[in-house]
């Protein structure tokens, strides 16, 4: 274990960072004046925030949890990556990326940008995320009961892997524009209860890249916006398209 505690404001550069070289196994700061990093920097397991902020422009690739004993975001690192599944604050302020298998076990708000490479199942719980929410590589989304809510102010990118019976309840609040890419034509493949609402506070489009019944689609759709939404690729699968039954509360 690794403690930053000092009396003044601390710096941590690494010049090589990696997960097997230069790198921290279990860090805790503890430093109420604050600490940058400077570089990228390695956390192979728990990063605990016991007293003071930690802030810099790069990005921490943790391991294992991220802690904040007294909360209220003391984590401030303009990115946050986590290889496992981590216990996590109410809410992390920074551009969040999930390259392991996250299943949430409580609500969830991200205060910046949410990238999935991995999987992410949002199980019983809601996830809100101030930025856009993309998925990349062979990320996937996964949302399989009533209660389960992602709601998004920015956009919304499904550029991932398939979610074939993935998406099967649950509601997508998206406040931007809605796409997927060409990789694979079913990285929004929803069905069953799911359902996809588009309400944000200005113009929206949707555009599917590979569009149809059984690739690239919405189950029920939801418009809910004032402004006006643009389809220029387009399959909407399952019982209905509806306009406005109900909004995403206003504090999204």
């Amino acid at each position: 274990r690794f403690v930053l505690d000092g009396p003044g404001a601390q710096t941590v550069s690494f010049y090589t960072p990696g997960a097997t070289s230069q790198r921290f196994w279990d860090l805790e700061i503890d430093n109420s004046a604050g600490v940058t990093f400077i570089s990228d920097v390695y956390v192979n397991q728990d990063l605990v925030m016991t007293s003071g902020t930690v802030g810099g422009t790069r990005t921490t690739y943790i391991g294992g949890d991220l802690v904040e004993v007294l909360g209220g975001n003391q984590y401030q690192v303009q990115g946050a990556s986590f290889s496992g599944d981590p216990a996590l604050p109410a809410s992390v302020q920074s551009n969040v990326t999930f390259t392991g298998t996250k299943i949430l076990a409580a609500n969830l708000e991200v205060l910046g940008n949410l990238t999935v490479t991995g999987s992410l199942d949002i199980a019983t719980d809601t996830l809100l995320v101030t930025g856009n929410f993309n998925t990349t590589g062979s990320g996937t989304l996964t949302m399989a009961t009533p209660t389960a809510v992602l709601g998004v102010d920015g956009g919304a990118a499904f550029n991932g892997g398939s979610t074939t019976g993935l998406l099967t309840d649950g509601v997508i609040y998206a406040g931007g524009n809605v796409s997927t890419d060409c990789c694979v034509s079913t990285s929004l493949a929803p069905s069953g209860n799911h359902r996809f609402v588009l309400d944000g506070p200005g113009a929206q489009t949707v555009s599917f890249y590979t569009p149809g019944a059984t690739s690239q689609r919405f189950w029920d759709l939801e418009i809910d916006n004032s402004a006006g939404v643009t389809f220029r690729r387009l399959w909407a699968g399952g019982s209905s398209m509806r306009e406005p039954l109900r909004r995403w509360p206003a504090t999204c």
